[in-house]
Order: C-alpha cells, then sequence, then structure tokens
C-alpha cells in the first residue's frame, strides 16, 4: 500500500465540478480509495465520507475563488498544511495535483526543499490559454484588470508576475516528475528550460461506464444537435447559433440544445430571438458535472465553436455518448479529435462550414453511427479513467518511490 500526500487538490474536492476540480477529484479519490492512510488536502468539499482523511483549509468557501488574493491565501494554507503532515507522518510521496497555472503557480515546499527528500509530482498541467476571458468578473479571476490611472499598482502587478513566474519555473524544475496533459503543455516547458526527462504525458480522462448507456439505440427522425459549455466570447456560441440558423433553413426538423450558463447568455438569447430561433433552440442552463450524462443522451451531433481550449473534456463527455462531433480548431479539439474519423474539423469562425458539416451527418446517418462507435472506442483505449489513466498514475508514483 502506497501512502500519499494530495497536497494542492484544488480549491473544491468534487465530482460535479467541470474541468481540472474533476480531474483531481478523479485522481486523487480514485488512487487514495484503496491507499487509503493517504491524506487529500484541499479548500473545502462536500464529499466527506471516505475511508482516507480530506484536509479542508477553506471550510467556509461555498464557491471556487479563483481572485488574486485567494490563490495567494490557499498557497500559503496548503503549504504549512504540507510540512506539518511531512512532519507529522511518514508518507511515499507527495503529489501537487492543482491547481498548477505555468508560470503563475508556485510551490514552497519543493522550492525550500522542505519535502524529506520524498518524490514530489506536480500536475497535470494543461498550456497557457491563448485568448483572455475578458467577460468574466474581474474580481475572480487571477490576472487583474489593470487600472492605468494607478501606476503604482501597474508596478506591483508587472513586480509580481516576475517573482510568480520564476517560482512557478522553479518548482517545476525541483520536482521529480511533471505531468502534462498533451504535447503542447509538454513543448511549452521544454522551451522554458524545463528538463525534457521530468516530464510525462497523461491525459485527463472520463468516467466510461457513465456515459455507457447513452450510445443511441435506434436513429430517431427529429435530430438534436448540442454545446455544451461556459457561456463566454471565447465559446463563441454566437457562431454556434448563427450555423444552426443555416442548417435550421435547409433541415428543419432539428433542435439545438445549449446546454450551461455565463455572462453572454442575455445576448445569446437576443440573437435566437432576432434570428427568429426561439422555437427550436433550447437554452438548458448550468447542469452539475454527474448530471450532464442525460443531455448527451438526448443528442445526435455535438457540436463546437471555441476560439480556444488548451483541453476539451467535453469532447470526451461526446465522445463517451457515442456522439459525432463537429469543432472548430483549437488546441484541445485538435489533440483530441480525429478529423475524418469520428469528427469534423473547420476553421475558427467559420460557421458556414460548420453548418455543412452538420448537414452532411445528418443526410448521412450511417455515418453519424460510424463516427459515433469509433469516438466510443477512442475513449474506451486512451481516456477511460479506471482501466486506462489511473494505471498510468499508479505505474509512475511505484517508479518514482523505487528510485528513491
Amino acid at each position: 500500500m502506497i501512502k500519499i500526500l494530495y497536497s494542492p487538490c484544488h480549491y473544491k474536492f468534487s465530482k460535479s465540478e467541470g474541468s481540472e476540480s474533476y480531474w483531481a477529484y478523479n485522481i486523487a479519490d480514485k488512487i487514495a480509495s484503496v491507499n487509503y492512510r493517504s491524506i487529500v488536502v484541499t479548500g473545502f468539499t462536500e464529499d466527506k465520507n471516505k475511508k482516507y482523511r480530506i484536509i479542508e483549509l477553506q471550510k467556509n468557501k461555498t464557491e471556487i475563488d479563483l481572485s488574486l488574493i485567494n490563490a495567494l491565501k490557499f498557497n500559503f494554507l496548503y503549504f504549512f498544511a504540507t510540512i506539518f503532515f511531512l512532519k507529522k507522518e511518514n508518507f511515499d510521496l507527495v503529489h501537487h495535483v492543482l491547481p498548477f497555472g505555468i508560470g503563475s503557480t508556485f510551490n514552497l515546499s519543493v522550492i525550500l526543499g522542505l519535502t524529506n527528500n520524498k518524490p514530489f509530482i506536480v500536475g497535470p498541467i494543461q498550456g497557457v490559454l491563448q485568448y483572455r476571458d475578458d467577460d468574466i468578473n474581474n474580481s475572480n479571476i487571477r490576472i487583474a484588470k489593470p487600472n492605468k490611472s494607478i501606476n503604482f499598482t501597474l508596478i506591483l502587478q508587472k513586480i509580481f508576475s516576475f517573482l510568480t513566474q520564476k517560482l512557478s519555473y522553479k518548482t517545476l524544475k525541483k520536482s521529480d516528475k511533471i505531468v502534462v496533459i498533451d504535447e503542447c503543455s509538454k513543448a511549452i516547458l521544454i522551451k522554458n528550460n524545463v528538463p525534457r526527462e521530468k516530464i510525462i504525458i497523461i491525459s485527463p480522462g472520463i468516467d466510461c461506464n457513465k456515459y455507457k448507456k447513452n450510445i443511441r439505440k435506434k436513429i430517431r427522425h427529429k435530430k438534436i444537435i448540442m454545446v455544451s459549455s461556459y457561456l463566454l466570447k471565447r465559446k463563441a456560441i454566437d457562431f454556434v447559433i448563427k450555423s444552426y440558423d443555416e442548417v435550421r433553413y435547409l433541415r428543419n426538423n432539428t433542435e439545438l440544445i445549449v446546454v450551461g450558463d455565463g455572462p453572454q447568455k442575455k445576448n445569446l438569447e437576443k440573437l435566437v430571438k432576432r434570428l427568429k430561433l426561439k422555437n427550436s433552440v433550447n437554452f438548458v442552463g448550468h447542469v452539475p458535472n454527474n448530471e450532464i450524462s442525460k443531455f448527451y443522451r438526448k443528442a445526435d451531433i455535438f457540436v463546437s465553436m471555441s476560439r480556444a481550449e488548451s483541453w476539451g473534456q467535453m469532447y470526451l463527455e461526446a465522445m463517451a455518448s457515442g456522439l459525432p462531433i463537429v469543432s472548430s480548431r483549437n488546441v484541445g479539439s485538435e489533440s483530441i479529435i480525429k478529423d475524418g474519423e469520428f469528427g469534423y474539423l473547420v476553421d475558427q469562425e467559420d460557421y458556414k462550414e460548420l453548418a455543412k458539416k452538420i448537414i452532411y451527418l445528418i443526410d448521412h446517418p450511417d455515418v453519424m453511427e460510424r463516427f459515433g462507435k469509433k469516438a466510443r472506442k477512442e475513449v474506451e483505449e486512451k481516456y477511460d479513467w479506471d482501466r486506462v489513466v489511473i494505471p498510468k498514475y499508479v505505474k509512475l508514483y511505484k517508479q518514482l518511490i523505487n528510485e528513491k
């Protein structure tokens, strides 16, 4: 039995959250449930009934707080927690799971050499998103919008950014192993002089069993097109709607389901009204991660026109549900989707081409079915948490422990 200190394991330890929090939960929970002497250090959690110990550093929180002040506070809280448990108990390994932003997150315990010579892992790390989400509330993001009238604030921000960048790469270089999600993330680290031999690619996973029942048993007469996303400008849902307008004109027995909420919702609803699509576009709103499968069950085609993704968990969810995918080209989609095998990739903002691909799939149900089966097979072979991803982490842990 391996004894692991997962510190930190994200701001919120929850299977119902999306993306990074979901990855952190699955990695720690699936391994610690077997190696139950392990400890998970997190911000807060609702899932406390576990064999292993969960240490909550911010029990008063109810939502993930990504503000700069909280990021600093959380950093020092898990630093002291890490040191405390390393002094008190004997662990085989320390894993800084998440959060970790390249150039913005650091871990003082490994920088200061306070890990008791135990193997230290960071990750899974994803690349820097090449798009700024200005429509997110600025009080709840890492990079505050600078006030040009206050030069002193700008100076402090630049100094702070310089220091955190130095500490971030110091953390990576002093780690024994760094897990990244794809080749793009690996290339960023190598470009910044992080030793290649320290880096290993382990992509995030998906619970295939959760989506197994969602593969379509029969071809429905009405075709359901689905997009699942936080409603930001970056996600380009307006182009999905414009594309659907073209589809609806030529194939009227269709429906677009928009799963998700966000700051662009009102603008998107206005666009739907202007295009006279109100009766065929359904805004579902926010759906917790552990309930999303029922919407994939209803769908025939999954679409996305996101301008930037460093990964794309929604692609894996759609693939596990046996859905063909049509997406814009971005780092995430190109890392996951094989164009022409189980989906199609179109150029950024080319909503007319998106419409053409959707219509082609609608008109060719045999292709739709073939793509769906190939998509399902792809996630089973490459991304299943229990059969593929978690065994890679366990193998890495044992390798590092034996080397020490």
